[in-house]
C-alpha cells in the first residue's frame, strides 16, 4: 500500500514537472532588422515633442470632399501606432482652414504627407515603408498604415529625443556671485 502511494506520488510529480516545464516556454518573436534605405526611411531632423497632442487642420480647398476621410484615416493610423513607436504623439483633427497655420503643436495638412520625422525613401523596397516614392503626382502608393520598419524608425527617433532633450530646470533665481576685483593684465598685441 505504501509502495503504491509512493509510486503514485512520484508519477504525479513527474507528470506535473513535465507540464510545468512547458508552461513558460514561448517562441521568441524575432523581428528582422530594418535596413535604412531598403526597408526603412532615415530619421529626419525634426520630430514632434514626446506625448504631444497635435492639432490638425486641413486646407480643404486642396482636397476633394471624398478625400478628407482618407486623410483622417491616415491620422488615426499614426495614432494607433503611437504606443508602439514610443512617441506618445496623438493627432487631433480640429477642422478645415483656408491657409497654412503657424501655432504651437499645430499641423496644417496640404497636398503632402503626415509623418513623425521620417524622410522620404526613394531607394526602399516597394511596400516596405509609408515613405516610399510615389509613382506619379496624386497617385497613392497603396500603403495605408505604418509598417513595422516605420514604427521601429520612429521609436529610434524618440529614444534619441529622450536622450538629447531634457526637461527645463525648475524656476530658480540665480543669486549669482559677488563681484571680485580682477587684476588680470590685459595684453594688446602689437600690429
Amino acid at each position: 500500500m505504501k509502495m503504491k502511494r509512493t509510486v503514485c506520488i512520484i508519477l504525479l510529480s513527474l507528470i506535473a514537472g513535465l507540464g510545468v516545464r512547458d508552461v513558460h516556454t514561448q517562441t521568441a518573436t524575432v523581428i528582422p532588422p530594418c535596413r535604412i534605405g531598403q526597408q526603412a526611411p532615415a530619421i529626419g531632423f525634426w520630430t514632434w515633442a514626446a506625448n504631444a497632442q497635435v492639432k490638425v487642420y486641413i486646407v480643404s480647398t486642396d482636397f476633394k470632399t471624398q478625400e478628407i476621410p482618407y486623410l483622417l484615416t491616415a491620422l488615426q493610423n499614426w495614432n494607433n501606432a503611437s504606443d508602439a513607436t514610443g512617441s506618445g504623439v496623438k493627432f487631433v483633427y480640429e477642422g478645415d482652414t483656408k491657409q497654412q497655420l503657424s501655432c504651437d503643436n499645430c499641423l496644417t495638412v496640404m497636398r503632402d504627407e503626415v509623418n513623425l520625422g521620417l524622410l522620404d525613401c526613394y531607394t526602399c523596397k516597394k511596400k516596405s515603408t509609408l515613405m516610399n516614392q510615389f509613382k506619379a503626382m496624386n497617385v497613392p502608393n497603396d500603403m495605408a498604415v505604418p509598417t513595422a520598419c516605420d514604427i521601429a524608425q520612429v521609436r529610434e527617433a524618440y529614444k534619441e529625443l529622450k536622450v538629447r532633450v531634457r526637461p527645463s530646470p525648475p524656476n530658480r533665481i540665480d543669486e549669482g556671485e559677488e563681484p571680485v576685483d580682477d587684476d588680470t593684465p590685459i595684453i594688446i598685441p602689437k600690429p
